[in-house]
């Protein structure tokens, strides 16, 4: 309630109120009818109250972690930079064709399985278009290079039909490059090593066959290096 409206509202209250009820201060009952009583005003003064929130500002600092300053537990918990992502793969030249850099060169090799059908020599189509990725990737590499064939047989058969067989297969491969590619024949040397340098072994270790392993030794393998 608010001061104004309490002072307007008391003289009401003390009029109504059973005589006798403000004690030895209450005016007495036989008082004429005319009597005036003047009740006192009484006025309430508020104080006014104000709240002034004061404006609260969080900065928060600027935290830098400097490995050179921190000890090795407080470099546990710094942030650590994002690991670079690893390079894509290459892509394969072709089906059946690997390449491996190595000193002084690049070598290619070739699945015989993809350049020859069984116990034979002659080019199938899909070695056509691994030769020809070969030889396009060598060109970019090297302007000018000489090529190494050579021929490898797995296993089976004489050690005699082998060299005879990884020599005509290398031959095939020479004769390849010089017709479809335009390599120079002089700047192609070609060798038969039979079933001399396996990749794998051509058995298992319980002296079985070893169709896998076989499989890796039946390839065509080219060292390109550069002239000067």
């Amino acid at each position: 309630m608010s001061a104004r409206r309490a002072a307007a509202v008391l003289p009401l209250l003390l009029l109504a109120a059973p005589a006798g009820a403000f004690g030895t201060n209450a005016p007495p009952a036989d008082l004429p009818e005319r009597a005036n009583f003047n009740a006192p005003r009484i006025t309430f003064n508020a104080p006014r109250i104000t709240f002034n929130e004061p404006s609260i500002n969080f900065n928060a600092p600027h935290v830098t972690f400097n490995d050179e300053r921190l000890t090795d537990e407080g470099k546990a918990f710094a942030p650590q930079p994002a690991a670079a992502p690893a390079p894509p793969a290459p892509e394969p030249l072709a089906e059946g064709l690997a390449v491996t850099e190595e000193a002084g060169g690049v070598r290619y090799t070739l699945s015989a399985d993809i350049l020859f059908d069984f116990d034979a020599a002659t080019l199938r189509p899909k070695a056509r278009e691994a030769l020809a990725a070969l030889s396009a990737d060598a060109r970019r590499r090297f302007p000018a290079a000489t090529f190494l064939v050579e021929g490898h047989t797995d296993g089976k058969g004489s050690d005699a039909y082998n060299q005879a067989l990884s020599e005509r297969r290398a031959e095939s491969v020479k004769a390849f490059l010089t017709d479809a590619e335009n390599v120079p024949a002089s700047g192609i040397e070609t060798t038969g090593l039979g079933e001399s340098r396996p990749a794998a072994p051509n058995d298992t270790p319980d002296g079985a066959d070893d169709p896998e392993g076989r499989q890796k030794n039946r390839r065509v393998e080219i060292l390109v290096r550069p002239t000067s």
